[in-house]
């Protein structure tokens, strides 16, 4: 809508005038004045201010897409919250299984005197610990199923049904991953935008040195001519006229030079944002390298000796 309101020609301007004292001619006396005029912008100032306005549409609807990813990323985090405390709980009901089962032999061992007590207090201690664990995991998914329902824009009451699946490691280099958040981030792509947008603003800064032109058209009114048999007697008179204003005004200079600050300042607000994604991106490849490497080394080495024990 903002593209079509900036490319949209200026209105034509329609007046109308009535001679409270008709100014006589030889044809007779004129009595009315039709006029139109029409503001005629310099080529290129339309579709400047239509790039404009979709740049800075642009930059708008990449913000709801932020707001989007950022969304999707809140309930992402809480799903894997989810499944880190079923898998949780599913170990720890594991470990506690065995327990109860090993609890009874050595209640026997410590009865027939093969064991002492200490053995049978630790395995009873340790079991109480589990229990705890069990009941830590059990309350604490409660606020995340909260957040999932916030994000969603649901009631706190209303059931989930998440499903638990394996999430899958993705293979990629750091050199995709900045292809990646050049092309694709939001923020960037809007300050791209406005950047875009600042340009176009000093274009039209440029032109607004032009001078301004309006096409007019003018309709008279004549009466009959007062004397019998005047050639042309009550004929309508009709001009065209073509009107140019000069922009002397020291106030263009001025906006000039403010429209490439302002360009000046969304290429620097641009370039900042870049560096410091680039930081953030660092830091997220680390810690994602970091926690691939532990669930290998888990995966891999760790828990297959743990089991050959």
């Amino acid at each position: 809508e903002a593209v079509t309101e900036q490319s949209a020609w200026p209105d034509p301007v329609l007046s109308y005038a009535y001679f409270i004292r008709e100014v006589e001619t030889r044809v007779g006396p004129q009595e009315h004045i039709i006029g139109l005029r029409q503001n005629l912008p310099w080529p290129g100032t339309l579709s400047l201010k239509a790039d404009s306005a979709r740049n800075r549409a642009d930059a708008a609807g990449q913000a709801v897409r932020r707001e989007r990813l950022e969304m999707i990323q809140v309930i992402k985090t809480a799903y894997f919250e989810v499944v880190y405390l079923d898998r949780a709980l599913t170990v720890t009901r594991e470990h506690l299984a065995r327990l109860d089962t090993l609890e009874p032999v050595v209640r026997n061992e410590y009865v027939t005197g093969r064991t002492g007590q200490n053995a049978l207090l630790q395995l009873q201690m340790a079991r109480e610990r589990l229990m705890n664990r069990i009941d830590q995991l059990e309350r604490r998914s409660v606020p995340v199923m909260d957040r999932i329902q916030a994000a969603l824009n649901l009631p706190p009451s209303t059931p989930l049904s998440v499903r638990l699946e394996p999430a899958d490691f993705i293979e990629f280099s750091d050199d995709d991953a900045r292809t990646w958040l050049r092309e694709s981030h939001p923020d960037l792509k809007s300050l791209e935008s406005l950047a875009a947008a600042a340009e176009n603003g000093v274009s039209l800064a440029e032109r607004d040195r032009y001078p301004g032109l309006t096409l007019g058209m003018n309709y008279m009114v004549t009466g009959d001519a007062r004397m019998a048999g005047v050639e042309d007697s009550g004929k309508d008179p009709f001009n065209v006229s073509l009107s140019l204003n000069i922009p002397v005004s020291r106030r263009y200079n001025a906006a000039e030079r403010r429209a490439r600050l302002q360009e000046a300042a969304a290429r620097d607000r641009l370039h900042a944002a870049g560096n410091r994604l680039d930081t953030m991106l660092s830091d997220a490849l680390f810690a994602y390298r970091d926690a691939l490497s532990t669930v290998r080394l888990h995966t891999e080495s760790l828990i297959p000796l743990a089991e050959q024990t």
